[in-house]
């Protein structure tokens, strides 16, 4: 009935009738594609097609850069709606068929662009742009589990998901190379957010909801427990992140994170704030997750302005060979090569020539070293198998083990139980490293502790079956967040507390900025979140936990060692409370059992030994206060026999017979 309408409308606002492949034809050049290249039928195909192409159409009048909304856009997005709400979730033929043709970048950027004043037409883009723009991971979750659950999963199913993940790189690209649609995303959050919560309609707080799910969906890099890339996919990921810290840099050029701010700010004092706690949590660690703590506030580090462009940094090997006389192209290498093509003989010693030379005569011991005899059958035999080539040599037997027989290559471990690799740090960029610090600078002076207050009540809430405020809103990877956004605060504070103290020796440790973390609720749940996770084998969400828990326990450390009467009086009641328990020292025993590197990553044992070096010293400063007993093995003494005794059990004592 819905074709039906369309067509019926369309035909009645004057379109001549085209035949089947006429119509085709058209919808499929508008978008630079061919009918039947999706998983569509052909009917829906179609009709999906008749709906691009009635959105509107670039005005080529202007230089390509403006756009011609159709009479019926409004009804096109609703049925663009409709059709992404029934796409069938194992395939999500919809979805990567839009994603295809560039819908987003054609047709509905523009329209967001053109229309910004039209608030209705607006609404309808943006809920269009979010459905599109999900996550990966949540948008093809039965596709996930269906290669996580069956055997020998369809690769067909992991190509599919591996296009979604592509279209979603090129939305956030989108966004992030075009400054104008952020600064319309921009004022739509502000318009609202500028009226008073009174007057405030609730067509204002939907649109509030869904920017902040759309830029949650664009900074979206990867999650908290997400595994460290492949090998083949490092430069995808790393490419990534050079997209996040553009949309950053565009961000902040229009204002956006000083948006993000007021609304943290606000969060203690309105309802309507403190109910978007949570997706604010979300959007504040894809920011953060952007930059190392170390990276921001590590020693020897020094922000630059924004506008600013640092000069290039040599390479360690490059700057050591100009360092040295004769070095790149003029030395000793150009000498050498020159040299020896005149003279026809070696010139004087160099670093390529050397190694060269060492390579030769590598190669002639090899060969003086296989002493070996004619053998009327011999020869070199080629067995090509799935683990490789390998030569076989017969025939040529060696006396002094130099000609030995080559020993069989080793067996190639499963692929299952490769240990996982180490994360590769991304290069440094300025640009977004100054907005980043910046935000991180506001986030200490209060917003902070009323985001991580305010989601932590939620938390335990949720915990205890509690439905206040968010608690059953709250999802199991909001554990995750909570913890990435806490350890990375921890770590900065600590660094910028450290720097503080070599300028100022006598300055106490101030616990004020991070106040909200320092409660022993953060702690109880930091350790049960760990031993549950190592109860259920969940060995990435242990390893977000483990940071967490280790930041805690440092924190604690250093506000026992360098804190004031206040601050230190505060580390002592939670010393007090954390390890009055002698679980501790069991749970550290069983995190340390528990890394198996094929599952967790290489830095979760450096964060296991860090914390328990903390913990460590903080029983030994306990026990100096008289108030932890430990415990000694002695040797227990050998006590001799009874002379009674030992003639019992000797050959007197027995009264059996031979029997």
């Amino acid at each position: 009935g819905c074709r039906q309408n369309r067509r019926r409308r369309w035909l009645a606002a004057g379109a001549p009738r085209w035949s089947e492949s006429e119509r085709q034809a058209r919808g499929a050049m508008s978008l630079g594609t061919h009918v039947g290249a999706t998983q569509l039928d052909p009917e829906d195909e179609e009709e999906l097609l008749l709906i691009v192409s009635g959105l509107g159409l670039i005005d080529a009048s202007k230089g390509g850069t403006g756009y011609l909304v159709g009479s019926e856009c409004s009804d096109c997005l609703r049925d663009m709606q409709r059709y992404l709400r029934r796409d069938d979730q194992h395939v999500l033929a919809c979805h990567r068929a839009l994603g295809a043709w560039r819908v987003l970048q054609t047709h509905l950027l523009p329209i967001l662009r053109t229309c910004k004043n039209d608030s209705k037409l607006v609404f309808d883009v943006l809920k269009v742009v979010v459905k599109l723009t999900m996550k990966p991971e949540q948008l093809g979750v039965k596709m996930d589990d269906m290669l996580r659950e069956r055997k020998s999963p369809d690769p067909v199913v992991g190509t599919q998901l591996t296009e979604l993940q592509s279209y979603h790189r090129e939305y956030t690209r989108a966004f992030a190379h075009d400054p104008a649609t952020l600064r319309v995303l921009v004022n739509l959050l502000a318009r609202p957010l500028a009226t008073p919560e009174d007057d405030r309609t609730e067509e204002d707080g939907m649109t509030v909801e869904l920017i902040l799910a759309l830029l949650v969906n664009l900074l979206h890099t990867w999650a908290p427990d997400a595994p460290p890339p492949a090998v083949g996919s490092t430069a995808a990921a790393l490419g990534d992140v050079t997209t996040l810290r553009d949309l950053l840099v565009g961000l902040e050029a229009e204002h956006g994170l000083d948006l993000v701010v007021y609304m943290l700010q606000q969060i203690d004092e309105s309802d309507s704030f403190r109910s978007w706690n949570l997706n604010l949590l979300e959007l504040i660690y894809y920011i953060l997750s952007s930059h190392a703590p170390s990276a921001l506030y590590g020693p020897g580090t020094a922000v630059q302005a924004p506008g600013a462009r640092p000069e290039p940094a040599a390479h360690p090997g490059i700057a050591a060979e100009a360092a040295t006389p004769g070095a790149r192209g003029g030395g000793a290498d150009a000498s050498t090569t020159a040299h020896a093509r005149r003279t026809g003989r070696p010139g004087p010693p160099g670093r390529l020539s050397s190694l060269l030379e060492l390579r030769r005569d590598e190669r002639r011991s090899q060969q003086r070293g296989l002493d070996a005899r004619h053998g009327n059958f011999g020869g070199v035999y080629r067995v090509r198998s799935q683990f490789g080539d390998t030569e076989h040599i017969l025939g040529r037997q060696g006396y002094e083990g130099g000609g030995a027989l080559p020993a069989p290559a080793r067996r190639r471990k499963p692929k299952n139980r490769l240990p996982l690799p180490a994360d590769i740090p991304p290069r440094s960029d300025p640009a977004s490293a100054s907005a980043v610090r910046a935000l991180a600078d506001t986030l200490f002076r209060g917003p902070l502790n009323a985001l991580a207050g305010s989601v932590a009540q939620d938390l335990e809430g949720f915990a205890f079956g509690s439905t206040q405020h968010n608690s059953a809103k709250v999802l199991p990877s909001d554990y995750l967040f909570f913890s990435s956004v806490a350890a990375w605060a921890i770590e900065a504070h600590r660094l910028l507390q450290a720097q503080r103290r070599l300028e100022h020796p006598d300055e106490p440790f101030d616990v004020a900025p991070i106040a909200s973390l320092v409660e022993i609720g953060v702690y109880n749940m930091a350790l049960r979140l760990c031993r549950e996770f190592e109860e259920r084998k969940n060995w990435l969400q242990l390893g977000v936990v483990v940071r967490l828990t280790k930041q805690l326990f440092l924190l604690l450390d250093e506000m026992v060692r360098h804190g004031d009467g206040e601050v230190r009086r505060v580390a002592l009641l939670l010393r007090r409370n954390v390890f009055y328990e002698s679980e501790i020292r069991k749970q550290l025993e069983l995190l340390i059992k528990a890394y198996e590197p094929h599952r967790m990553v290489p830095a979760y044992m450096g964060d296991v030994a860090v914390m328990t070096h903390a913990v460590l010293r903080q029983f030994e400063l306990h026990g100096k206060d008289g108030n932890l007993v430990s415990r000694k093995r002695r040797k227990a003494k050998r006590r001799n026999k009874p002379a009674d005794k030992r003639k019992k059990s000797g050959p007197q004592g027995d009264t059996g017979g031979e029997g």
